[in-house]
């Protein structure tokens, strides 16, 4: 039998938002009651309730709403409310999640345009309109394979009818399918052990795998709490320069257009956004043929997304992380076709 959504899940998500009583009102009693609070296979579960768990992000989220709501036309914010209940899908809830986020940053003080004809957010400094287009960076096909067996590992563990452990795993890229059962079967065993002490790590085939049993259940019934996937090599700045310049084309030509890229993912890190939008860098040797000194000086390779087809449509680039705007981190081209000002980028 698949595990549900427990009862004292819900009593948190329950009393968050009795906490967040605007963020309550604005989602709605009865889909709340009726949708969200629901129990529910826990993959089954709207994205949303494992977010309201973090009594922090449950009261960014009603802040956010809170100032779309002033800034939109009460039929757009519907709309906007509407499209957040409907987005059960992981990828479509945390993509929108980060459109919620920036568009909300900047409501607080600049009049906008959400969805205008391009982009995804517009408003005029000095005016100078800037166009905005917010994006976020998911799984390779690798990552989706690992995301795919740790799934399946997880609902073989959940099945184990004898554990009576919390549990958590971690799998490497060297995972296979067919390791999913002798994996099942070193934990059955392992679980039906008396342990005596917490946490646990079992590594399974060297570093392939392992199994954490973190403590016993209280519920006498063990239950899967998480697990990790071990760090992969990935051309991050390559996938990030194509994905930039996939965004250009939801922008105007020859415009002030910024792409916000929110990161947060495994592997991805502000450096990466930097490499794979201005070029990765280098440094370039200078040898003196008469004293034979040498020394250096920092460069970058022409290998950025401004240096690709359409490059210099991007006048900006800034990436964050989830729930975290307000620390984020402003890239300018500076062979833009339109470059940004400073009075501009004190606004971005």
């Amino acid at each position: 039998m698949r595990k549900c959504t427990d009862d004292q899940e819900v009593a948190l998500v329950k009393s968050n938002l009795n906490q967040c009583k605007k963020l309550y009102a604005f989602l709605g009693s009865t889909w709340i009651e009726k949708e969200l609070l629901q129990a529910k296979e826990r993959q089954k579960a709207h994205p949303l309730f494992w977010m309201l768990l973090d009594d922090v992000k449950c009261g960014k989220l009603q802040s956010w709403l809170e100032a779309l709501n002033s800034a939109l036309l009460k039929t757009k914010f519907s709309g906007l409310l509407n499209k957040l209940r409907k987005s059960v899908e992981g990828v479509a809830f945390h993509s929108f999640l980060s459109e919620i986020e920036v568009v909300s940053f900047y409501a607080r003080t600049q009049e906008i345009q959400y969805e205008p004809p391009c982009g995804d957010l517009s408003f005029s400094v000095e005016g100078k309109e800037v166009f905005i287009e917010i994006a976020r960076l998911f799984s390779s096909r690798e990552e989706e394979r690992i995301q795919s067996l740790s799934q399946l590992v997880w609902n073989k563990l959940e099945g184990l009818s004898e554990n009576k452990y919390v549990l958590s795993f971690r799998i490497s890229p060297e995972f296979l399918e067919s390791d999913i059962e002798p994996f099942l079967g070193f934990s059955k065993e392992k679980t039906t052990q008396r342990l005596t002490s917490f946490p646990t790590e079992l590594p399974y085939e060297g570093d392939k795998a392992a199994l954490t049993i973190l403590c016993p259940s209280k519920k006498d019934q063990g239950w899967v709490a998480g697990n990790l996937i071990g760090v992969m090599m990935m051309d991050t700045a390559g996938r990030l320069k194509k994905k930039m310049l996939d965004e250009v084309d939801q922008l105007p030509k020859d415009r002030l257009n910024v792409i916000v890229y929110n990161i947060t993912h495994v592997g991805v890190h502000l450096d990466d956004v930097e490499d794979a939008f201005l070029g990765q860098t280098a440094l370039r040797i200078y040898v003196d043929k008469r004293t034979h000194n040498t020394w250096t000086e920092p460069i970058r390779k022409e290998n950025g997304a401004i240096h690709g087809k359409n490059g210099g449509q991007i006048s900006a680039v800034i990436a964050y992380k989830d729930f975290n705007y307000e620390n984020r981190r402003i890239y300018l081209n500076p062979i833009a076709k339109t470059p940004v000002a400073a009075a501009i980028k004190a606004k971005l």
